[in-house]
């Protein structure tokens, strides 16, 4: 949907354009809907949150097709938003994984949804419970990152977040309080790009998700500070290695095989 949004004129449009109309029908949305609705904790927060992501891309994009779109998943995009309001509402502590179930990545997703829709509600919900998480956190433990099986990163996921929520000079404070006092000696030797060692393995190949997810996250990081600073300076040169060694690896044929 993204690509389509950012390339409406590429070769591969008129095909994805067909794939989608395949799969957004009433009939098909309907049947997601019944299952989601006999499982009310399914996929949350993870796939709930990509959904609201789907969704808000259909809203950045303002054509006739895309309207049709909308209007066929707006039952799942009502639904999405009530569970993870459910969810969150009730969410004691963090889930600071590195897979499906981290609180700070669905709740980044669900955020941009909440703006994207101008749903206040929601986004002022998620503002309050990720202040209430993480703001105070101090001295990140980069260096127990990642897990066997990671496609995320706890730390980055977090600072990803924080960033949409704070002025740019409070985020600044908060970085690099949150980051320790030695950040450039410590994020180019914690946060280098990540070997798969096999593919063809669906855990051991999440690591070709970490690299690309850790690219996006510190670019956007970087975005967010002031433009001066050695310590600003080195996220993108780290952003730029995960996206070259991410790319690379997603077009791996053992895992384009398994992907598919």
């Amino acid at each position: 949907m993204r690509a389509l949004r950012l390339y409406p004129d590429a070769p591969f449009a008129p095909a994805a354009t067909a794939a989608l109309n395949r799969s957004f029908t009433p009939a098909n949305i309907a049947g997601e809907l019944a299952y989601l609705r006999q499982r009310p904790g399914f996929e949350l927060p993870y796939g709930m949150a990509w959904l609201l992501q789907l969704l808000g891309e259909l809203r950045q994009q303002a054509a006739p097709q895309t309207d049709h779109w909308r209007n066929i998943l707006a039952p799942l995009e009502n639904h999405a938003t009530e569970r993870l309001r459910h969810y969150l509402a009730r969410l004691p502590y963090p889930i600071r994984s590195g897979v499906h179930n981290q609180s700070a990545f669905a709740m980044t997703l669900a955020l941009d949804w909440a703006h994207t829709a101008n749903d206040e509600s929601l986004a002022t919900l998620i503002a309050d419970k990720a202040l209430a998480f993480f703001a105070a956190d101090r001295d990140a433990p980069l260096a127990y990152e990642p897990s066997g099986a990671d496609f995320l990163s706890p730390t980055l996921a977090e600072a990803d977040l924080v960033r949409r929520l704070l002025p740019q000079a409070d985020f600044s404070r908060w970085l690099w309080q949150f980051w320790g006092p030695y950040t450039l000696e410590t994020l180019p030797r914690c946060l280098t790009p990540l070997q798969v060692v096999d593919f063809s393995d669906g855990q051991l190949a999440h690591f070709t998700g970490l690299n690309l997810s850790r690219a996006w996250m510190l670019a956007g990081i970087a975005a967010a500070l002031l433009a001066t600073g050695p310590r600003r300076l080195v996220l993108p040169h780290l952003a730029h290695q995960h996206r070259e060694t991410g790319l690379r690896d997603a077009l791996h044929q053992s895992y384009t095989n398994l992907a598919s």
